[in-house]
C-alpha cells in the first residue's frame, strides 16, 4: 500500500530532479531564516495563548451553565446584560 507521505516524496524527489535546485518550492530566499524563525515563535505564541482563552471561555460558559441548570445561580443581570456576582466567583475558584 502506498500512502501519501510517500507519494508526496515521489512527486518531491521528481521536481527536485527535473528543475535542478535543492529548494524549487522555495517561495523567499535563504537570508530570510532568522526572520522565519522569530515569526514561527510569535505565531506559536498566539496560537498558544488563543487556545488558552477559548478554552477558559468555555470553562467559565460551562461553570454558568452547570449553576444556571442546578439552581445554585444566584446572580441578577444588570442593565448591560452582564450578570452581577458570577465573575467574582469564577475570578475566586482560578485561583
Amino acid at each position: 500500500m502506498i500512502v501519501g507521505e510517500s507519494l508526496m516524496g515521489i512527486l518531491l524527489a521528481g521536481l527536485i530532479g527535473t528543475s535542478g535546485k535543492d529548494a524549487p518550492l522555495a517561495l523567499v530566499g535563504p537570508g530570510f531564516s532568522d526572520t522565519a524563525e522569530w515569526l514561527g515563535l510569535i505565531v506559536f505564541a498566539l496560537v498558544c495563548i488563543a487556545f488558552c482563552r477559548h478554552v477558559l471561555g468555555v470553562q467559565r460558559a460551562n461553570l454558568f451553565a452547570n449553576e444556571f441548570a442546578t439552581g445554585k445561580c444566584q446572580d441578577r443581570p444588570r442593565a448591560d446584560g452582564a450578570l452581577v456576582g458570577w465573575a467574582e466567583r469564577s475570578e475566586a475558584q482560578r485561583g
